[in-house]
């Protein structure tokens, strides 16, 4: 186990189901109408959103799918790199999905976890690769080197039902340059000098169902719900473990 702080840029709850949700369902699960509300009829899409517990809480809809999507409430800063705990978004999300999952209907085929969290600034790239090695014991990575991703799914049986559960990690050192911006006139913005270069070990988690699969999921969604968002946590704990 290592002793990484994450922080969550993003943390996602999907569902994959037969057909559209309507409009609405910002407020059947949260209690409370949105601040915003899109929709392109043509595209059969539609986006509602609004603060939400601190955090910013969005709803977009697709034909055959539902995102809900937990983000930070404030912009990114000229020199750090925006994030919110990761305990916070998943609260969030839980109440979400708790609500989400028992009124959804026709019932999903497929749900999905996904997460892009961010480790504490490193010092340098080199550091950044250096803490990133001890999540990713079959690859012996070189501190010096650049450009690194790697991507890998360990799939699971599930131990709520009788289904396999994919999980995906994608690793990587990621590197921020913030710029502030600089307004000349009313109608013109330009950007400032490079302000600081960040670099931090990046993970994005994938946790979900077999997209393979054309029939409803049955049994417990809630449950099987927190066993994708555990097996996440584990990865995010003791890296890419089988």
């Amino acid at each position: 186990m290592t002793n990484m702080k994450w922080g969550a840029a993003q943390i996602r709850l999907t569902t994959f189901q037969d057909g559209a949700s309507k409009p609405g369902a910002w407020k059947l699960v949260t209690g409370e109408e949105p601040e915003t509300s899109a929709a392109n009829n043509r595209a059969r899409t539609h986006e509602e959103g609004g603060p939400y517990e601190k955090l910013s809480l969005r709803h977009v809809a697709t034909w055959g799918r539902d995102d809900w999507l937990v983000t930070p409430t404030l912009p990114d800063d000229a020199t750090i790199v925006q994030a919110f705990a990761t305990a916070d978004g998943l609260r969030v999300l839980e109440r979400v999905a708790r609500s989400w999952l028992v009124t959804l209907e026709p019932r999903p085929t497929r749900i999905a976890f996904g997460a892009v969290l961010h480790d504490e600034p490193a010092k340098d790239r080199a550091d950044g690769y250096k803490r990133l090695g001890a999540f990713i014991k079959d690859v012996r990575l070189d501190p010096a080197s650049e450009d690194f991703h790697y991507q890998i799914n360990w799939p699971r049986q599930s131990k709520v039902t009788d289904i396999k559960l994919n999980r995906l990690s994608k690793w990587a050192v990621s590197m921020r340059t913030w710029q502030p911006l600089a307004v000349v006139h009313a109608n013109r913005i330009s950007l400032g000098a490079p302000h600081s270069v960040v670099f931090q070990v990046q993970l994005e988690l994938d946790i979900s169902t077999d997209a393979h699969r054309s029939e409803p999921l049955g049994g417990n969604l809630a449950e099987l719900w927190s066993e994708l968002t555990s097996l996440g946590l584990e990865i995010s704990l003791e890296g890419n473990i089988p």
